[in-house]
Order: structure tokens, then C-alpha cells, then sequence
């Protein structure tokens, strides 16, 4: 089903008239939202009313011819296969178009330059078709696009093969693009010279873009592989090379009490203990060690995470914890809250919790605030040894098992890349009821439920230089948004369905 925006005029038997979009003039916020509009006939203003599904009656429908003529049918499909997945309701916007429109020009800008390259050195294109890569001399860089061009096919074979979704393909898509141009124009042209075995790697990169891009755009990849002197008569799903799968070094993240400080290229499968020493030795590291190491996880490929406290930031975060924790005493008893309204306390099903979560590079950063956010509403969280067990041996320590932590990123490429995190995690709670039956137990209860947070934002790609900060800040907020969202799952399972009578005091 697809949406779109409505404009309406109230008339005086109390119907309403609506105008198609392209009849009134829009004006925008600096987020780009609508906050008025009017009447391109005769300056009236007009209410901007609900999206809602298109029809006839609502004239909020877009004629596909108009919007063809402006951005070519190949952006059209795209954006349709792209905006949301196939399942689920598609919100039309014109501006929205300009991303998948900007991104096709990248790939037929990317192309004619690898042509002119191969012009220019005198190499005909139909030699760089499949050659042998163990013979070539590929640097670092080189392996990288080699790395990124099979991960994608992968990648796709799963989403389209195994998940049938057809929208993140395009994202995977976008991404190999992005590599690509990266690699044919680096920001230090001097340090790679442009040698055949180079020109290779870009048509390796090139082909099976466009094999991929053919099921999303057709008209465009079909004429860009022609011009690489080739047929679509026959077009296969490419095949994974394992050989462009093995990585000589790999780039792991260095954290500092939940926040990253560094990032180092290092041997894969290397020993923890060099893994270690090798963080410390970074100097964006270093400086955040001065206190004293609490703790050192080494997280295979992924991940180095220290535990230090004793420094001033630490103090800082030490003294507001206790001075939340000092506010929170005036409504917390020993096993529950107050609840706004209530004259009584609020008490658990089970006073004490469990966390269970894996220890990999996505999962771990949701550990501390989850933590912080549960005893922060009076739940006593316990490491597994902690469990306690009454004389019926029933277990009366509760369970929050997170699982299957993904951290999704789509991005919509325009002037103004629009960037959308999506952080979701299986939860599964296991605590007792807090009613006592007739037997004088209580029973036992699971419940199992997805949990999804997401966000979005925007930043102009030629401004980020290093890394996107911005991005950064908003994992961060997604790792907080999804522990409260589990907390607050976890309080409205664990407490009482019917508060207790208010205790009077004479």
C-alpha cells in the first residue's frame, strides 16, 4: 500500500474538497516538512492534512508518467523497491526520488571513468573480464574492493535467497558504489598508481554492480554493461570468489567504558594477549587508560573493550550516579517503586534479575546501560552464579535473555545522505507470576518479544572526513532507547496486574 500527503479545503455543507499536490505550492521547514500550503491558481491557503492511502477521492495519487519524465523509469523502480520493504506501506515523496536518481548518476559517472582509464592506458575492456586474481599484484586497497565486491554478492544471495527482502539488496548496493568511487578517485591519488591489474579490480567491481543493479534498474544497467562490451542475453547471479574472502589484516574496534576511542588493523585470529598491547599502544587509547584497568574483553575480530576507573571523567559519572541514586531512595523500596497515584509501594514478582547476553560486538554495548536502566527502577541485577533458589526449588530469580542484537544502516543518497539506524534484539523474560495460586505457588512465565528501536538523520558526505560522529551519537542514544524499551517491557511484565490497597496509619 502506498501513502501520500493530503490537501483539503472545508466546504460549507461540511465536506471537504482535496487537491492533488502538484496543484498547491508547499512550503518547507529546515528539516524539510511541510508547515503551510497553497493554492498555485489563486494563492488560497489549504490544509495539509493526514497521509494517507492513495485513491481517487482523496486526489493524492501520482501520476508515474510525470514523475518518469523527470527522473527516468529506472529511478521510479528503484525508489518503489527501495523505500520499504515489500510487506509493508510505502510513504511517497517526490524529494525522496533525488537520492536513488543521485546514486544511478554515480554508477554512469563511475563507469564512463573506468573507460576513460582503460582509453587512456590503451587496454581493451574485454581483457579485464575474469582474470586469473591469485597471479595479479593487488595492494591493500585493491583486496579491500575485491573484499567488498564478494561480501556484497553474499549478502544479496542471503537478503533476496533466504530472507526474500528487497530492499536492503539496494543499501548493499549503494555501499559497493560508494568503495568503488572511493577507490577510483583516492584522496591521495599519488599513493596508488592506476596499472592494469587496478583496472581489473575495478571491472570485476563494475560487472557485478551491474549484474546486481539489473533487477532494480534495468534500462540503465543494461546499456552501461553494453558499454563494457558486454550482453545481458544471458545474465547470471554472480558467484562468490572464497579466495577474495580472506583478509590479510582486519580492523577492530577499541572502546573505552562504552565509547570508542580507536580502531587498529591487525592480523586476523591474532592472540588476545597482542591484541591487548596493540590497542594500548594507540594513541587516541592511551590517553583514556590513566586510571586504573577494572577490565579487558577481546572480542575475536571484532572488538578490544577496557574497564578503567579513576580518572576525572569517571569521578564525574560517579558522583551524578549517587546523586541519582540518592534521588531515586525517595521513591525506591528494597524490591519495588512507587508508581505516580499510588499510596503504596509497588512490589515485584521477583525481586532480582538475571542478564544474559552475548559477548559480541554488537550485543556487549547494550550490557551497561540495560544494566544502569534496570536498577534504576529497583530491579537487583545478578550475574549468573547469583541465582537464588527457595526450598521448592523453584526459581525465583528472573531471566532477561537478549539475543540476535542487529545493528541495521540504510542510507538514502543525495545531496544530504538520509541515514536510518535500526537497532532490534529478541528478548525473552522468564520470572514467576506474581499472583499465588491455590497451592500456594506461583507459576512460572515466559514471554518472548521482539524489540526494535530506530533513528534517523542527515549529514552532507563531502563534510565527514574521518568518521560520522553524528552516526556515533546515534547508536549510542539507540543502545539507551532499546535498555529502557526492555525495562520498560520487563516492569510491565513483573508487576502486579492489580495494585495493593493503600495502608492507612493513624
Amino acid at each position: 500500500m502506498v501513502l501520500s500527503l493530503t490537501f483539503y479545503l472545508h466546504n460549507y455543507d461540511g465536506s471537504k474538497t482535496y487537491y492533488y499536490a502538484s496543484d498547491v505550492d508547499i512550503k518547507l521547514d529546515e528539516r524539510g516538512q511541510p508547515i503551510n500550503a497553497s493554492l498555485k491558481a489563486d494563492g488560497k491557503p489549504v490544509i495539509i492534512g493526514k497521509i494517507e492511502k492513495m485513491s481517487k477521492s482523496k486526489n493524492n495519487g501520482v501520476d508515474p508518467q510525470a514523475t518518469i519524465d523527470e527522473y527516468g523509469a529506472d529511478t521510479v523502480r528503484l525508489y518503489t523497491l527501495f523505500a520499504s520493504p515489500a510487506d509493508q506501506t510505502l510513504e511517497w515523496s517526490d524529494d525522496s526520488l533525488k537520492g536513488p536518481y543521485n546514486f544511478l548518476k554515480k554508477v554512469w559517472r563511475a563507469v564512463a571513468e573506468h573507460i576513460s582509464q582503460a582509453e587512456n592506458m590503451g587496454i581493451e575492456l574485454d581483457t579485464l573480464t575474469q582474470p586469473d586474481f591469485a597471479s595479479l599484484s593487488l595492494d591493500k586497497h585493491a583486496k579491500a574492493l575485491r573484499l567488498k565486491t564478494h561480501e556484497t554478492i553474499g549478502k544479496i544471495d542471503n537478503d533476496l535467497g533466504e530472507r526474500l527482502a528487497t530492499n536492503t539488496p539496494v543499501s548493499s548496493l549503494m555501499e559497493l558504489a560508494y568503495e568503488l568511487v572511493a577507490y577510483m578517485a583516492p584522496v591521495a591519488p599519488q599513493a596508488r598508481q592506476l596499472t592494469p591489474d587496478t583496472l581489473a579490480v575495478q571491472q570485476e567491481a563494475i560487472t557485478v554492480l551491474l549484474t546486481l543493479l539489473s533487477m532494480y534498474a534495468p534500462h540503465i544497467s543494461e546499456e552501461l554493461l553494453s558499454q563494457l562490451g558486454m550482453t545481458t542475453d544471458a545474465l547470471t547471479f554472480p558467484a562468490i570468489d572464497e579466495s577474495a574472502l580472506v583478509q590479510d589484516s582486519i580492523t577492530m574496534v577499541v572502546q573505552v567504558n562504552g565509547k570508542v576511542r580507536g580502531k587498529m588493523d591487525i592480523a586476523p585470529d591474532s592472540d588476545p594477549e597482542t591484541v591487548k598491547a596493540e590497542a594500548k599502544q594507540i594513541d587516541s587509547v592511551a590517553k583514556f587508560l590513566t586510571g586504573e584497568i577494572k577490565k579487558e574483553i577481546v572480542v575475536p575480530n571484532k572488538l578490544v573493550y577496557f574497564v578503567v576507573g579513576g580518572y576525572f571523567n569517571m569521578k564525574i559519572k560517579t558522583l551524578l550516579v549517587a546523586l541519582v541514586t540518592t534521588l531515586t531512595t525517595l521513591t525506591l523500596s528494597s524490591c519495588g517503586f512507587h508508581l505516580r497515584g499510588m499510596d503504596t509501594t509497588m512490589n515485584y514478582g521477583v525481586g532480582s534479575a538475571v542478564l544474559s547476553l552475548s559477548d559480541d560486538a554488537t550485543t556487549f554495548p547494550l550490557k551497561e546501560p540495560l544494566k544502569n536502566q534496570l536498577e534504576a527502577v529497583g530491579v537487583n541485577v545478578v550475574d549468573d552464579i547469583g541465582r537464588q533458589i527457595n526450598q521448592s526449588n523453584q526459581l525465583y530469580t528472573a531471566t532477561i535473555r537478549v539475543e540476535n542484537v542487529q545493528l541495521q544502516k540504510y542510507e538514502l543518497v543525495g545531496v544530504l545522505t538520509e541515514v536510518r539506524l535500526v537497532l532490534s534484539a529478541d528478548v525473552t523474560y522468564q520470572t514467576l507470576q506474581t499472583e499465588v495460586s491455590s497451592t500456594g505457588s506461583r507459576m512460572p512465565v515466559i514471554v518472548k518479544s521482539p524489540v526494535q528501536v530506530e533513528r534517523s538523520y542527515q549529514f552532507n558526505e563531502a563534510s565527514v572526513s574521518v568518521e560520522d560522529q553524528q552516526g556515533e551519537q546515534v547508536k549510542d542514544w539507540l543502545y539507551d532507547a532499546l535498555a529502557r524499551r526492555i525495562t520498560d517491557q520487563y516492569v510491565a511484565l513483573s508487576l502486579p496486574k492489580v495494585a495493593p490497597s493503600a495502608v492507612t496509619s493513624n
